[in-house]
C-alpha cells in the first residue's frame, strides 16, 4: 500500500512539514511506501492523498492575523485528507499534532525524547481544529549551550507548539562560549572559540528556524554599545578604555560620564541627546538590513538599574520618555529604508514607570514586553491582583528598588497598556534560576502553568521564557506545561501531567510523578533562597526527609529499568528512569549540605556542597542534553551557597 503526501505550492517550511510527516510515518509503519509529491494548487479530483499546505478549500480557525497567529486544521480519514494551518509554521505544528494523534510523543528534545508507536497504518481517522491561545510562545538564549544541544531544542519547539526563539546580544557569544570554554568546569580544557564561531552557529540556527517557520528575535541589550563602537557581545567586565568619541554620550552619574561598573552593556547613555537617538536608530537599521532572517529586533537599554543619566536634559522627563524618543527615531529610520522589521521594547526595572510626555508614533511597528523581574515565585500570577495606582511606589531617579510584589508588577503592566494598546507580551525567569532549587521540578512547573493561564486575563498575547536551555533533568515537565498552557488556555494541569509522565516513563509514570512531587515538597527551595534561618531543627528534619525520599525510591528506579522490556518501555522511556539516578545523587548531596548547615556543622556542610559541585562537573558530558552543569553550579554556588554562608556567619555572630 502506498501513502501519497502532496504539498501545495510549498515553501521551505511546508516542504519540511511534508518531509517530517513522511519520516515519522515510516517509523510508525515501515512496511508501507510513502511518496512525496508537489503541486502548484490543490487538486480535488485526485483521490487517496494527504494534502499538506494551505488552500482556501481547507478551512482553518479564524485568527486576528494569519501571519502572526497560529491555527491548525487536520482532517485525515482513511488515506486521504489534509493537514493545514493559518501559516506555514502552523502547518508544521499541525503535522506534529497529527502524529501525536497516532500515538507519537515528544517529551524532551532529541530522538531519545520520543516515543514512536509501531502500528499497521491501513487507515487513520483524525480531526483537529484549534487556534493557539497566545500569539508569541518563545524562549531566550541563556546560560550555556553547544550547537548540537541547541539544534535539538530548536527542532523540538514546534513539536510542543512553541513558535519562536530569541538570540540575546549580537552573536549569542556568551551562551555558546560558556559551553565551549567549559566555564565552571576546570576538569575540561577550554576550547578555542571566537565570536566569529558564535556568529556562524547563530546564522546556522536561524536557517534551521526559518526551515521550521519559527519567529526569530535578536539582540536585546547592547544597542548602546553598538551605536558607539563599544564591545557588545555580553556582560563581561571590560579592560578597554572608552573612546573620546563615545565618552560624552555616556550617562552622567554623580557628575561623571564613565562605564557603569566597568561593564559596557550595563552602561546607560544620555538618551535625551539627539545624537544618541539617531546613532542607535542607525545601528538598528543597519542590523535589520544585514540580518534579513531576524523577524523582530529586541531594543533593550542597558541591563543595569539606577544608573540613568542625571544631566539637566535627561532629568526633565522619566527614563521611559527618553526611551520612547529612541523608539520613534528607530521607526522613522526603518520606515525611511522600507524595512518591515518589527521592534520589541521592554518595560523593565526603571522603565516600569510608563511615559508621561511622549507617545509612540507608529504602534504597528512595535511589540511591548514587560518583565516582572524580582518575583519570588511564591505564588503565581493567576493568584495575584493588581494594586491600585495610588499604591505604586513613586519613581525617584536612580534611587528606586526593584518591585517584587506581583500585584505591583501587574499594575505597572496595566499602566503601560493604557499608554500602548498594541502587541504585548510578558518575559519572565521561572526557568533561569528557581527551577534548580525545586528538586522535583513539580512546584515550578505548576507555577509556570498557572502563570501562562493568567496571561489571557492580563490582556497580553504572548510569553518569553528567559531560561537555561537544557532544563530536562529530572524531566521536561516545566517546558511542556508552559507550551501546553500557551497553546490551550483551557488545558487541565492534572491531565497534562498524567499524559506527560505516561509518555516519558511508561505505564508506571504515575509513580515517578508522585516521587518527584514529594521531592519538590521535601527539598525546601526557600531555604536555598535564604528565606529561612540557616541553623534550625526544622531544617535538619526537612532535608533529612528529602534524603530519605530519594533513597527510598532507588529500588523502584532499579526495578523499572530491570523490568523495562516486560513493561513495554522503549529506550527513551528507560532513559527517563535512568536520568533519575544522577539527579538523585546531586540532590542528595545538596540536601546533606543543607542538613549539616541546619545543624550548625559548617565543615561537613562545606564538604557536601563541594562534593555536589564536583559531581555536577563529572556528570556534564553524560547529562549534557538534559542538564546545564554551568548554570546549576552558578545558581547554587553564587546565588544560593554564598548568601547562605554570609547568613550563617551573621546568625553565629548574633548568638
Amino acid at each position: 500500500m502506498i501513502w501519497k503526501i502532496a504539498t501545495i505550492n510549498p515553501d521551505v517550511t511546508t516542504t519540511f512539514a511534508a518531509e517530517e510527516l513522511q519520516k515519522y510515518l515510516k517509523k510508525i509503519d515501515n512496511s508501507r511506501e510513502y511518496v512525496l509529491m508537489t503541486f502548484k494548487e490543490y487538486r480535488p479530483d485526485m483521490k487517496d492523498i494527504i494534502w499538506v499546505g494551505i488552500d482556501k478549500a481547507f478551512p482553518v480557525p479564524k485568527v486576528k492575523n494569519p501571519e502572526f497567529d497560529d491555527g491548525i486544521s487536520v482532517e485525515v480519514h482513511g488515506q486521504a485528507g489534509y493537514i493545514s494551518g493559518t501559516n506555514s509554521r502552523s502547518v508544521l505544528i499541525a503535522v506534529y499534532r497529527f502524529l501525536k494523534a497516532l500515538g507519537c510523543a515528544f517529551f524532551r528534545p532529541g530522538e531519545d525524547g520520543e516515543v514512536i508507536p509501531s502500528l499497521s497504518l491501513t487507515s487513520v481517522d483524525v480531526s483537529i481544529f484549534e487556534a493557539a491561545s497566545q500569539r508569541h510562545r518563545s524562549m531566550y538564549s541563556e546560560a550555556a549551550a553547544s550547537q548540537e544541544q541547541l539544534l535539538k531544542i530548536i527542532d523540538w519547539l514546534p513539536k510542543i507548539g512553541m513558535n519562536g526563539y530569541f538570540f540575546q546580544f549580537f552573536s549569542a557569544f556568551f551562551m555558546f562560549n560558556n559551553w565551549y570554554a567549559h566555564k565552571n568546569n576546570p576538569t575540561k580544557a577550554p576550547e578555542n572559540f571566537t565570536e566569529n564561531d558564535s556568529l556562524a552557529i547563530k546564522d546556522y540556527m536561524l536557517s534551521c528556524m526559518k526551515k521550521r517557520g519559527l519567529n526569530s528575535y535578536a539582540v536585546g541589550h547592547g544597542w548602546n554599545c553598538r551605536a558607539f563602537g563599544l564591545p557588545d557581545h555580553g556582560i563581561d567586565i571590560t579592560t578597554e578604555d572608552v573612546s573620546p568619541e563615545a565618552l560624552p554620550y555616556l550617562a552622567m552619574l554623580n557628575g561623571k560620564r564613565q562605564l557603569f561598573n566597568n561593564r559596557q552593556t550595563h552602561t546607560q547613555m544620555c538618551y535625551s541627546s539627539k545624537v544618541v537617538q539617531d546613532r542607535i536608530a542607525k545601528a538598528v537599521r543597519e542590523y535589520a538590513q544585514e540580518n534579513p532572517m531576524v523577524d523582530y529586533v529586541m531594543l533593550n537599554l542597558s541591563d543595569g538599574r539606577n544608573n540613568y543619566c542625571e544631566c539637566d536634559e535627561c532629568r526633565k522627563v522619566l527614563p521611559s520618555d527618553n526611551y520612547i524618543r529612541v523608539l520613534n527615531a528607530i521607526d522613522r529610520e526603518l520606515t525611511k529604508h522600507n524595512l518591515k522589521t518589527r521592534v520589541v521594547f521592554t518595560a523593565y526595572m526603571d522603565l516600569l514607570w510608563e511615559p508621561v510626555c511622549e507617545k509612540i508614533e507608529n504602534p504597528d511597528r512595535f511589540v511591548m514586553k514587560l518583565s516582572p523581574y524580582g518575583r519570588s515565585y511564591a505564588k503565581s500570577l493567576e493568584d495575584s491582583k493588581a494594586v491600585s495606582k495610588k499604591d505604586l511606589p513613586k519613581y525617584e531617579l536612580n534611587k528606586t528598588p526593584i518591585p517584587t510584589d506581583e500585584g505591583v508588577l501587574l499594575r505597572f503592566l496595566k499602566n503601560w497598556q493604557e499608554f500602548f494598546g498594541g502587541d504585548t507580551v510578558i518575559v519572565d525567569y521561572q526557568l533561569m534560576w528557581d527551577h534548580y532549587r525545586d528538586a522535583g521540578d513539580c512546584y515550578i512547573s505548576d507555577i509556570i502553568f498557572r502563570d501562562m493561564k493568567a496571561l489571557k486575563g492580563m490582556n497580553v498575547n504572548g510569553f518569553f521564557m528567559c531560561q537555561t536551555q537544557r532544563v530536562f533533568l529530572p524531566t521536561a515537565l516545566s517546558m511542556v506545561a508552559m507550551a501546553g498552557a500557551l497553546w490551550n488556555q483551557d488545558e487541565d494541569y492534572d491531565a497534562l501531567c498524567e499524559k506527560y509522565f505516561s509518555e516519558a516513563f511508561g505505564k508506571n509514570g504515575k509513580v515517578a510523578h508522585e516521587y518527584l512531587a514529594q521531592l519538590s515538597k521535601d527539598f525546601d527551595r526557600t531555604y536555598w533562597k535564604c528565606a529561612k534561618p540557616v541553623v534550625s531543627e526544622e531544617g535538619v528534619a526537612q532535608f533529612k526527609k528529602a534524603i530519605e525520599t530519594i533513597e527510598n525510591f532507588k529500588p523502584t528506579i532499579e526495578k523499572e529499568i530491570a523490568m523495562a522490556k516486560e513493561n513495554g518501555l522503549c529506550d527513551s522511556q528507560i532513559k527517563s528512569w535512568g536520568n533519575l539516578i544522577p539527579h538523585g545523587e546531586l540532590y542528595t548531596l545538596l540536601a546533606k549540605c543543607a542538613m549539616y548547615l541546619s545543624s550548625g556543622d559548617l565543615v561537613r556542610g562545606q564538604d557536601a556542597f563541594e562534593t555536589a559541585m564536583s559531581a555536577a562537573r563529572l556528570l556534564e558530558d553524560e547529562l549534557q542534553y538534559v542538564f546545564d552543569a554551568f548554570e546549576f553550579i552558578t545558581v547554587f554556588k553564587e546565588l544560593s551557597y554564598t548568601p547562605l554562608m554570609r547568613k550563617f556567619k551573621a546568625e553565629a555572630e548574633n548568638k
